[in-house]
């Protein structure tokens, strides 16, 4: 089935253009496409990852604090982040995602 023609000559169509582009009519924007997203397990293992992270990170900003700025407040926070993130990583890694369609 062939599509019904909206303008009749390839010179209808260029001059429809130009009326719009003079009368300021914004063109259709393309639909944006959709990105794939990661699968449940990925999605973990890409938390995990972070988190791991944002441990070594904070475990080296501790570390390389002076030892007398180590027992500050701003020492003790660092300590309590390290802590929760160690918390945060022993549960993720503690997960086991279904894989799903039978395969579990």
């Amino acid at each position: 089935m062939a599509r019904q023609r909206q303008y009749a000559t390839a010179a209808d169509r260029q001059r429809a253009y130009m009326e719009r582009l003079k009368s300021g009519v914004p063109a259709p924007s393309p639909q944006k496409r959709q990105t794939r997203k990661l699968s449940r397990p990925k999605r973990i293992e890409a938390l995990l990852s972070e988190a791991e992270d944002l441990l070594q990170n904070y475990t080296d900003w501790l570390e390389a604090l002076p030892e007398a700025l180590q027992e500050t407040e701003q020492g003790q926070k660092l300590q309590d982040t390290i802590t929760a993130l160690e918390d945060v990583v022993a549960a993720l890694e503690s997960i086991e995602a279904p894989k799903g369609f039978g395969r579990d």
